[in-house]
């Protein structure tokens, strides 16, 4: 599942290089929200404080929004609406997506006769209707979310700045506090303390205060139950429905939890509360002291063991110090390497090793010469190649960079970093200052390859043996890299009989002569085992995997012709799931001809009886039979020891015996409904070699056995 930390991150156009001149700053916003959740709409108020305002103040509200009375100073001011305006008012370069946001709003033009005051107060009174539909996130082959910019009804409240739902003029950042009353039965949430909480007849109040500043204000609010606790000074709320009121236990402990372990790791956490509210529609979203998750979400046993601590941990990385995404989104993957990564690490080393080779495996199966870029260019996930690159290669980079400081240090810069840049925009180069700072290493080459240059290296071991010289005995090798990365470490295990020696070897680009010398006869030598280097990986350090079919840019989907007819018409469908960006070619079984596997990756949807490329695929070397057995009776089978039958499917991926640089992914359910189930979920499973469904759930997931390195070599 995916994780926002600020949701959607068009917020970024929120401070976009402003036209010339000094432009009023909105210092802070309080809000006053009144809910009528039947009609969808809502009566608000919304008294602004700015700066530096002129004669004239312009600010953008939703164009669907009536707006009553707008007072400067108290007193009622005059305006003027337009909903033609220019777009570089507010913002210049603006993407596509940027551009369809500001036209969502119209232009109100207010005069201002108290222009010579240091500060202002605008006050602005609006309705507004807002029941905007939910659609799926799509990012590539994935699907990560539900989003919609604002819904408000029976089901709940969901508001997003996306929306426009309170006026703005992009300036800057803000503080929020807002006052939400909605009908008795429901809660809200939003970012702050909550400084009231009572009833009146028919309603709830509560009220919100920011205690920093942020790019936006997301409201949410449903049927809640409350359930509260405290980790030290930080009141913590579990705001959940009734029915997953022990689910509410669960996530309220392990926050406090995740909030007592960031402490003691990275200072103390930047708020007075923390917040988990369970979402009417699919959510994974963090935004400052809170995080909204979907009901499905939070119902996945792993989400409280690893995604919610990834929510918890952005409140020191993105919503704590905040990210200056002009250069270069950070906080993604330091998040990931301080939630997800230490985590595997501080359960089981060996899960932590075979994470660090997943990210790798991702970066070498989903990014390409003509889709990669530095570190320093990343800004939010689109696809899956930009989260191999923002996300995956980024907290690589800071485990490589906590091998070369230490461990020690690694964690004291981390702090200081925090401590220094707290609520305001960092970059690369503040992380880089504070390491240098607290280490007193010279660290510009480190981000100068890694963070401002793009690509990975690739290692061959080229050559491996021992030899005499002046009555020692050395270890011989040639190591190529021939990427132009000036500094490599590359760690190494040197097995003798009873003893294993660890060190690293510092690469250059292009051929590494090593000698090193021996100190008895070596059984093996190993190089990064471990995956601790960043790097392509070489086709044997990984078993195959569905990622590399998804990611491959020649990728072929295979549909079968010999499907009965409500099959086939469940593949097609899913065809349009897996490839709705259509990049992958899609092919009937009967139009590929041998000849044609060793040009690509292949999809092939369907079982032998009734897809036809099994009949090549089995003269070229690749059996199914050999990974999986299938019951030509019930359609049911047995993968890795276990028996499946009933509404059920499965995935195995192997290498093309063809071209062992492309692979290949069979994918085959016993009924229409299972095959749309489980086939749309494949995405989410992209680092595994098989899998097996029942009924949508997954039941199996797993990896086929490495059994011999390329960067291995054993001595005879």
């Amino acid at each position: 599942m995916k994780k926002y930390f600020a949701i959607f991150l068009l917020i970024i156009a929120f401070t976009a290089i402003l036209s010339a001149g000094e432009k009023p700053l909105i210092v802070s916003h309080n809000l006053d929200l009144v809910f009528d959740l039947n009609g969808h709409t809502f009566t608000a108020a919304d008294e602004l404080t700015i700066k530096n305002s002129g004669k004239q103040i312009d600010l953008l509200l939703n164009k669907n929004f009536i707006v009553s009375r707008i007072s400067v100073q108290g007193k009622k001011a005059k305006y003027k609406k337009f909903e033609e305006f220019d777009l570089g008012q507010f913002a210049v370069n603006l993407e596509k997506d940027d551009s369809l946001y500001y036209r969502r709003g119209q232009l109100l033009k207010i005069k201002n006769k108290f222009s010579g005051k240091d500060e202002v107060s605008i006050k602005i009174e609006y309705t507004g209707f807002l029941y905007d539909t939910v659609s799926t996130a799509e990012f590539s082959r994935s699907s990560v979310a539900d989003q919609t910019i604002g819904i408000i009804g029976e089901e709940g409240i969901y508001l997003s700045p996306e929306a426009i739902y309170y006026p703005d003029n992009f300036s800057g950042m803000a503080v929020f506090k807002a006052r939400l009353t909605i009908p008795k039965g429901y809660l809200t949430v939003t970012d702050g303390k909550l400084t009231e909480h009572r009833e009146e007849t028919g309603v709830t109040i509560m009220q919100w205060e920011g205690e920093a500043v942020t790019d936006g204000l997301y409201i949410s609010g449903a049927k809640w139950e409350m359930l509260k606790d405290k980790a030290g000074n930080v009141e913590i709320y579990g705001l959940f429905f009734p029915e997953d009121k022990e689910i509410s236990q669960q996530y309220v402990g392990a926050v406090k939890r995740y909030i007592e372990m960031y402490n003691g790791l990275l200072g103390d956490y930047p708020y007075s509360k923390f917040a988990v509210a369970e979402n009417f529609f699919a959510t994974g979203y963090g935004m400052p002291s809170w995080t909204l998750l979907g009901q499905d979400v939070v119902r996945l046993p792993w989400i409280v063991n690893i995604s919610l601590g990834h929510e918890v941990c952005h409140n020191w990385w993105g919503n704590g110090v905040f990210v200056d995404y002009d250069k270069g989104n950070w906080c993604e993957g330091l998040t990931t390497y301080s939630a997800d990564y230490l985590y595997k690490e501080r359960k089981d080393s060996s899960e932590a090793k075979i994470y660090r080779r997943t990210l790798d495996q991702d970066y070498t199966n989903y990014v390409n010469e003509g889709n990669d870029f530095a570190l320093s260019e990343f800004r939010s996930r689109e696809e899956t190649f930009t989260r191999a690159i923002g996300y995956g290669k980024s907290a690589m980079v800071f485990h490589m960079l906590r091998n070369h400081v230490g461990d020690k240090q690694y964690w004291s810069a981390l702090r200081k970093f925090y401590a220094e840049n707290k609520f305001q925009k960092a970059g690369w180069g503040d992380i880089e200052k504070a390491f240098e700072a607290e280490t007193g290493y010279n660290l510009d080459w480190f981000f100068r390859q890694w963070v401002e240059g793009k690509g990975a290296p690739q290692i061959t071991l080229e050559k491996a043996e021992t030899v005499n010289f002046d009555g020692a005995s050395y270890l011989d090798l040639e190591i190529i890299q021939p990427y132009n990365f000036e500094q490599l470490k590359m760690p190494y295990n040197l097995y003798y009989q009873n003893k294993m020696e660890k060190g690293v070897f510092q690469l250059s680009p292009g051929k590494n002569s090593i000698k090193h010398r021996l100190e008895g006869k070596p059984i093996k030598i190993e190089l990064d085992a471990d995956f601790d280097l960043f790097r392509l990986l070489n086709r044997g350090e990984y078993p195959a995997s569905l990622s590399e079919v998804l990611g491959d840019e020649k990728q072929v989907i295979v549909v079968p012709t010999g499907a009965k007819e409500e099959i086939a018409a469940a593949y097609l469908e899913l065809v349009k799931i897996l490839n709705r960006t259509g990049e992958a070619q899609v092919l009937n079984d009967t139009d590929i001809k041998a000849e044609d596997l060793q040009d690509n990756s292949y999809l092939v949807l369907g079982n032998p009886g009734e897809n036809k490329i099994y009949d090549l695929l089995a003269p070229a070397g690749l059996k199914l039979s050999d990974w999986i057995m299938l019951n030509s009776q019930d359609g049911g089978f047995s993968l890795m020891g276990q028996s499946f039958s009933g509404e059920v499917s499965f995935m195995t991926t192997m290498r093309n015996p063809a071209n062992v640089q492309h692979s290949i992914t069979a994918f085959s359910g016993t009924t229409a409904e299972e095959i749309l189930r489980s086939g749309k979920k494949l995405v989410h499973y992209g680092k595994y070699s098989y899998l097996a469904f029942d009924k949508g759930a997954n039941k199996l997931k797993g990896n086929w056995e490495v059994r011999e390195s390329p960067l291995s070599w054993e001595f005879k």
